[in-house]
């Protein structure tokens, strides 16, 4: 007997202040479809599902930074001596480790919240995603000399299967800078082709046209997701 299978996941991609938090919330509380939304960015402010650490790491972070400021606002005039360059650099380099893993933790702990709530029979809808923000600075390793973001890359692919559906939300750079401001034109112009160049690695890839009025875009989102729900159990019969 086939049954139509409810529970699989969605990521919404997109640049900067193309809608994907406010359309991931709306399909939440959409009462025909059993959406649970799982934020899946760098922002711990933004986050619904995060470890108590992250919270903890941001506030201690911006303490540091305050602190490495004065520090170096009191190393101003005369030269500083070399081993206490050295000494100051130390507590930021232990920073930055314990920062780099407390990320891969973080990462880890959202992934595997995702995957109960599959096995619990919701769909999965992923504000945002590490797999796919990250892909072409990280996880398309040639790109990139850094050895931290190359690991960094390496273990995304082993912590994030790949999502059921990927959903671009595209938008111009100047569109979506006028919306909200932040980053310029020019660059988000380029994250949004980056995004869409994704079509070529994900099997099941929807591009929606995020300049229209929000409703028309949701009720698009909406259909692209029941469309696959509706594939899916199509290719089991």
């Amino acid at each position: 007997m086939n049954t139509l299978p409810h529970a699989f996941t969605v990521a919404l991609i997109g640049p900067d202040g193309v809608g994907k938090t406010t359309l991931s919330l709306a399909l939440e509380r959409d009462p025909e479809l059993r959406v649970r939304s799982v934020y899946m960015g760098d922002n711990p402010d933004s986050a619904n599902v995060t470890l108590p650490t992250t919270r903890w790491w941001k506030r201690r972070t911006r303490h540091a930074g305050v602190v490495d400021r004065a520090v170096n606002a009191a190393a101003a005039g005369p030269p500083t001596p070399q081993h206490w360059r050295a000494v100051r650099q130390a507590p930021r380099t232990i920073r930055k480790t314990a920062g780099f893993c407390n990320r891969i933790c973080e990462e880890a702990y959202r992934a595997a919240v995702a995957r109960w709530l599959v096995a619990r029979g919701s769909i999965v809808v992923f504000d945002r995603h590490f797999l796919f923000d990250y892909h072409h600075t990280d996880v398309a390793s040639h790109r990139t000399p850094s050895f931290k973001r190359r690991l960094h890359g390496v273990l995304m692919q082993r912590i994030h299967p790949q999502p059921d559906l990927v959903i671009c939300l595209d938008a111009p750079g100047d569109v979506v800078f006028a919306r909200k401001g932040e980053f310029t034109p020019e660059y988000l112009e380029r994250r949004r082709l980056e995004y869409r160049e994704l079509a070529t690695q994900v099997r099941h890839f929807a591009i929606v046209d995020a300049q229209r009025d929000p409703a028309i875009v949701l009720a698009e989102v909406r259909r692209a997701i029941l469309a696959f729900q509706e594939g899916s159990h199509g290719a089991q019969d």
